[in-house]
């Protein structure tokens, strides 16, 4: 079966062969494939900032999905932390009692590290969308790109990772306050870490969020 279309154009030819349609591919369209490819080879030399922006995009948008899950992490957290110091209070033991209840503010502050976290991904992820839209000169673009990736998430995961350091290596530093002794019955044992793990809480919570503990002492002095 021969097809026509006009003059000048490609021709398309179907042969009857096995009982199926055979298509032959003419010589105007075998033209127009090479061109197409050589195109594609040829298009780029290398990636381009708009590339790049895209793999960005895509990375932070597995980063944004992760701070969601973060956040639900930290929630849980949370409440887990409440229902350790409830069950410690019952058990008659002041030492345990006193521990678990600065376990509890500790596992408190490293939930809002967490939600810290996930806000500030969420909002590079927001700017890098809204960046896109915009026009701008590649040094503005080169600059841009830079604060917002290589900086901006730097010092949010060096921040997060340093802070819980310090919350952890306080947990642990607290927790060897607890008396252990099994040959007597700690309840009825004097226990004086209380004051220490008070203070070494505070402390932390002080170098954590310097600018809430510079604000209360503005509201005792006035």
């Amino acid at each position: 079966m021969l097809r026509r279309r006009s003059a000048g154009k490609f021709h398309t030819y179907y042969s009857k062969y096995e009982g199926s349609d055979t298509r032959i591919i003419g010589k105007s369209e075998r033209k127009t494939a090479s061109t197409s490819k050589l195109g594609v080879i040829f298009k780029n030399s290398g990636p381009t900032l708009e590339d790049a922006l895209d793999d960005f995009e895509s990375t932070s948008i597995f980063l944004f999905a992760f701070s969601k899950l973060a956040q639900k992490w930290a929630d849980v957290q949370r409440r887990g932390a409440d229902r350790f110091s409830q069950w410690a209070r019952k058990g008659g033991n002041a030492a345990i009692d006193d521990i678990t209840e600065r376990i509890r503010d500790l596992l408190h502050l490293h939930a809002e590290q967490q939600s810290k976290l996930s806000e500030e991904i969420s909002n590079y992820v927001q700017l890098l969308q809204v960046y896109k839209t915009l026009n701008l000169n590649p040094r503005a673009n080169k600059k841009f790109a830079s604060n917002l990736h290589f900086k901006g998430l730097a010092d949010s995961y060096v921040d997060y990772s340093e802070r819980t350091q310090d919350i952890f290596g306080c947990h642990r530093e607290i927790t060897e306050l607890v008396p252990a002794i099994a040959t007597e019955d700690v309840r009825y044992m004097k226990y004086e870490g209380a004051v220490i793990s008070r203070d070494r809480v505070e402390q932390l919570r002080r170098s954590v969020f310097p600018h809430l503990f510079c604000y209360a002492l503005k509201l005792q002095e006035s």
